[in-house]
Parts: C-alpha cells; sequence; structure tokens
C-alpha cells in the first residue's frame, strides 16, 4: 500500500519539480553559508566547493527534465 503511494507520487511531475528546487535551494544556501570569505578559506577549498556546487547543478538538471518528460500530454 505504501509502496503504490511512493510509486505514484514518484510519477508526479510537480513532486519532481519542487524536489528538485528543494534540493537545489537548499544545497547552494549552505554551500554560501560555508564558503563565505568572511572565514578566510584557502582557494583550493573554495574551489572544491564550486566543483560540489556543479555538480549538484548538474543534478538537479537531471531531475528537473526528469520532471518535465513526466507532463501528461492532452
Amino acid at each position: 500500500l505504501i509502496c503504490e503511494k511512493i510509486h505514484v507520487l514518484l510519477k508526479d511531475p510537480r513532486f519532481i519539480i519542487n524536489a528538485a528546487l528543494l534540493i537545489y535551494f537548499t544545497s547552494t544556501l549552505l554551500i554560501f553559508i560555508f564558503a563565505e570569505p568572511q572565514f578566510n578559506i584557502p582557494t583550493k577549498l573554495f574551489m572544491k566547493f564550486w566543483a560540489i556546487h556543479e555538480i549538484i547543478n548538474i543534478f538537479t538538471n537531471l531531475i528537473f527534465a526528469a520532471g518535465l518528460l513526466c507532463i501528461r500530454r492532452r
């Protein structure tokens, strides 16, 4: 019963797109909080933060694409 509800939820484009938005903005907020210049982090570590941001950006764009592909044409 629960598995059926989850399966239906994962096919809903609104859920997929909203999940992608939540993942993107939450992770971006955390990255920018921890990569503030006031912490005087080294350049190599700062570049790692940007690499993580790029990976998250690619991941969320793939989730957006999946959500848009789930929209049923009428």
